[in-house]
Formats: structure tokens, C-alpha cells, sequence
């Protein structure tokens, strides 16, 4: 058992395009890096394709991140969440629902609402692969 369980994941860091093909479940990790003003929220989106260099929509499923439900109006968006600096967050994603190709889109808001940039670093590791080892 215990070498079923190291060898059915994949670690990707810094991820863009994600081919999720054979894998169910991920982790989105996220950490911003150094001071981070008081208020600053993170947006979440993941979108799905068919295709790598497709185009990308929204995942439509409500339950993409099992621990959180997401707006139906807003398919894809995990908002708002406080961010402090040198801080893991780690979001459960349910990739059953998603194409083969997904894209994990992060943006950052000040306490007024307003665009702000802030270092981060990130990674998505695949869980529950169909085929192991991986």
C-alpha cells in the first residue's frame, strides 16, 4: 500500500498548462512571499480545454473545490480568500468534472478592490492517478 500511495501523484511547479489526463483529484498550493498589505484577498479561477493551445472556459462544476461551493454566477472562481505573507494555502480540487488540459488563473485585490501584484510562488500536485506508478 504504501508504495501505491508515493507513486500516484505528480508535482508541478509553477504550473500554466496542466495535462490532468489519468489524474482525479489535485491540490493547488499558494504562497505569497515577504509583506503583504493588510486586506489583500486572492481570486482563484480554473478554466478547462480540450486542447493544450485550446480555449479555455470556466469549469462549470460547483463542486470543482470540494471544500468550498462556489457561485453558481461565477463558474470556476474561488474569491476572496485573505492572504498573508509567508503563508501555505492549500485548495482540494475535484478534477472529475474537468477536461484533459486545465489552467489555474491567481489575482490578487487590495482592500479596496483594486488590482495589486504580490510574489507568490505556486504548484499543483495530481492525486489519484488511474495508472501508477506515474
Amino acid at each position: 500500500m504504501k508504495r501505491t500511495l508515493l507513486e500516484n501523484h505528480k508535482v508541478i511547479l509553477e504550473p500554466e498548462v496542466v495535462d490532468r489526463e489519468g489524474f482525479l483529484s489535485a491540490i493547488f498550493a499558494l504562497k505569497a512571499s515577504g509583506d503583504v498589505a493588510d486586506g489583500t484577498t486572492v481570486n482563484i479561477m480554473i478554466s478547462h480545454s480540450d486542447a493544450e493551445d485550446g480555449e479555455f472556459e470556466p469549469v462549470p462544476d460547483p463542486e470543482v473545490y470540494p471544500s468550498v461551493r462556489v457561485d453558481d454566477k461565477k463558474p470556476g472562481e474561488l474569491g476572496k480568500i485573505g492572504v498573508t505573507g509567508n503563508e501555505d494555502m492549500n485548495i482540494d480540487i475535484d478534477l472529475l468534472g474537468c477536461r484533459r488540459f486545465v489552467k489555474i488563473t491567481v489575482s490578487f485585490k487590495d482592500k479596496d478592490g483594486a488590482e495589486t501584484e504580490v510574489t507568490h510562488t505556486s504548484a499543483v500536485v495530481l492525486g489519484d492517478s488511474v495508472n501508477f506508478p506515474v
